[in-house]
Order: structure tokens, then C-alpha cells, then sequence
């Protein structure tokens, strides 16, 4: 225990006496929240609409002023000019175009079928479906086809705060990041500075070096989780419903996870430049994988069955469940038990290719 203690000691005075690294354990993560939790934000919001009115009735200047009161929109061009308005389609100056038929009025008043038409830059798939409901959902309300009897509640996240999202995704991508790349770097260094054959002709087992390297790595994680929830609470307003201790529970053994993929990159890296591009490599695959930015459900059969061993898939699911929904141990108890399965395995592995040679 006493030559553990001192390899946690030696780690904490070789990150302090370094300025720069202290900067980038501290700074870099919040100013990484404060950026990508507002820059990543898929809600489209003053939507560029262009009408083309061929009716120029009552019905269609009602329609369009429903259009132009809401703040989902702004219309940004007047004109009955379709390759005109298609160009600017094509050149991203507007996200879509309503054309409005002639005979739109008298053809309502006279309850007959009516054609109303809906251009879209699907480019981006998943923006031009948003616009193109909310577009539906104006045109609806105004129509009064709604159904009354019909209510809806949006639960965990009633205001349809995007924040609310990603903010947790974003918190566990950056712990990730200090986990995996931190560690990595971190044994790699002490390859290059020559330090490493020096702590191997000591007696110190290797079992006590690997993890006097992972408590302290831990350790760093946890407070830079904890500024970073202290920002998705304070700024964002994110909110957490559930318990707090669950979270640091499953936050710890997630850390252990990270750290253990660190250390087995690190051990088969041969320098700084190697051990980037490997984790790196595993951070890309992860990201994608996780449910962060795209939903599991919709991946193909392949890449659903992928994400069961990836780590950062349970530890998003769980930080949205109890920050959102207030979720307890019994609802996620497959996680924690796989992420610690997750983390036997990965120490152990770290262990065994970890040669004092």
C-alpha cells in the first residue's frame, strides 16, 4: 500500500509541476462544455421560408401571416419565381419553399382536396424532416384539422430542450476523454523520457504500478466531472432528478473503464504520436457508437449489436436516465453491472500486457 501511496504522490507533483498540462486537465474541458453544448444543438430555430403565393386570397394571406408570426420561421423571400427560389435552395440562402396553388381559397370553402407544396434541402435528412413537421404541424393548426381529443405530454424534457440532451452526452465525451487520452499519454511519456526503466529494476510489482498510474488518472476525472456537472447545472440548467451519489457510482467504475483502455494503448504504443492516434481511433469509434448524437434504435442490426460492448453507450443511457428521468439502481442495474464486468476485464488485461522489460 505504502509504495502505491508513493506512486500516486510522484503522479499528482508530475502533473503539478507542469503548467501547461495543469491548464489543459482544468481549462480545456470546461471551455470544450461551454462551446460544444451550444454549438451541438440539432433544434432549428428561425427556420428560412420562401412562399410562393399563386392564390393571393384571404385564406393564403392568413396562412402565410400564421407562418410569419411564428418564431419557428422567418420568411425570406415573396416570389413566384420556382427556379429563383429553387437556386436559392441550392445555395443554402434559404431551408424551404411553400407553394401555395391557385384556387387554395375556393377550393377549402368548397371542401375539396387541396395541394399544398412543401421544397425541401434534404441534404441534411434529419433537418429537412424537422422543418418539414414543423411546416405540417403550422399548416394543421391553422386548417383546424388537429384532433382535439388528442393530448400530448413530453415527458423528462417538457420544454423540448435540446440542452437537456446533450449537455450529459457532452459531460461524459469529455470524461472520456480525460480517461482514455490522459492515460495513454501517460505511461508513453515516462517511455520516452527513459523514467520507465528506472521504475522497472525496482522491486515494485507491476500490479501497484498500474494502479498507482489509474487512481490518480481517477481521481482528475472525477473533478473534472464534478466542475462540469456544476456547469450543466448552473449554466444550462440542466436538471438532475435523480440521486446524485448513483451517479458518481456508476461514473467511478465508468472512469476505471476509460483508464483501463489508456493503460492497454499505452502499453502497446511506442511513443506519444502512436498512443494519439490509437485512442483517437477507439474515441471516433466510440462517439459514433454511443447514442450521442444518433439514437441506437436506428442504427442497422450490425452496428446495434457493436454498441453493446462499447462503454459509452451505457454511461450516456445512464446519464440521461437519472439526470431526466430521475432513474434509480433497480432501472439500471444492467448497466452498472456490465461497466463492472467492463472494468474487471479491462484491468486485467491492462495488467497482463503490461511487460517490465
Amino acid at each position: 500500500m505504502r509504495t502505491i501511496l508513493i506512486i500516486i504522490r510522484k503522479e499528482f507533483r508530475q502533473i503539478f509541476r507542469s503548467k501547461p498540462m495543469l491548464m489543459i486537465i482544468l481549462a480545456m474541458p470546461v471551455i470544450q462544455l461551454l462551446i460544444l453544448s451550444n454549438a451541438a444543438d440539432y433544434e432549428i430555430k428561425q427556420l428560412r421560408l420562401a412562399i410562393e403565393d399563386y392564390d393571393h386570397s384571404s385564406y393564403s394571406k392568413e396562412l402565410i401571416a400564421d407562418f410569419a408570426c411564428n418564431h419557428w420561421f422567418r420568411i425570406a423571400a415573396f416570389s413566384l419565381d420556382t427556379e429563383g427560389n429553387d437556386q436559392l435552395l441550392a445555395r443554402n440562402k434559404i431551408e424551404a419553399v411553400l407553394a401555395i396553388p391557385r384556387d387554395f381559397e375556393k377550393n377549402l370553402i368548397n371542401q375539396q382536396p387541396v395541394d399544398l407544396q412543401i421544397r425541401l434541402n434534404a441534404i441534411d435528412g434529419a433537418t429537412a424532416e424537422v422543418a418539414s413537421s414543423y411546416i405540417s404541424s403550422v399548416i394543421s393548426k391553422w386548417n383546424g384539422i388537429s384532433n382535439d381529443l388528442l393530448r400530448s405530454r413530453f415527458l423528462y424534457n417538457p420544454e423540448l430542450n435540446y440542452k437537456n440532451f446533450m449537455v450529459p452526452g457532452i459531460l461524459v465525451m469529455l470524461v472520456t476523454v480525460i480517461g482514455i487520452i490522459l492515460t495513454a499519454l501517460n505511461i508513453v511519456r515516462e517511455k520516452e523520457i527513459g523514467t520507465l526503466e528506472q521504475i522497472n529494476v525496482t522491486p515494485i510489482r507491476k500490479q501497484e504500478y498500474i494502479l498507482g498510474k489509474l487512481i490518480p488518472m481517477i481521481i482528475i476525472g472525477i473533478l473534472e466531472f464534478t466542475m462540469g456537472l456544476i456547469i450543466a447545472l448552473a449554466i444550462f440548467h440542466v436538471p438532475l432528478l435523480g440521486n446524485v451519489l448513483l451517479l458518481y457510482l456508476y461514473l467511478f467504475f465508468y472512469l476505471i473503464v476509460m483508464c483501463g483502455i489508456g493503460l492497454f494503448i499505452s502499453t502497446i504504443a511506442a511513443n506519444q504520436q502512436q498512443a494519439i492516434f490509437l485512442a483517437f481511433f477507439v474515441m471516433m469509434i466510440f462517439l459514433f457508437l454511443s447514442g450521442l448524437f444518433a439514437p441506437i434504435e436506428s442504427m442497422p442490426d450490425w452496428a446495434k449489436i457493436l454498441t453493446k460492448f462499447v462503454p459509452l453507450s451505457y454511461f450516456v443511457q445512464v446519464m440521461r436516465s437519472i439526470m431526466l428521468k430521475g432513474s434509480t439502481f433497480i432501472t439500471l442495474q444492467k448497466e452498472f453491472f456490465t461497466l463492472v464486468v467492463m472494468a474487471v476485464i479491462m484491468q486485467i488485461i491492462a495488467v497482463l500486457n503490461y511487460q517490465k522489460r
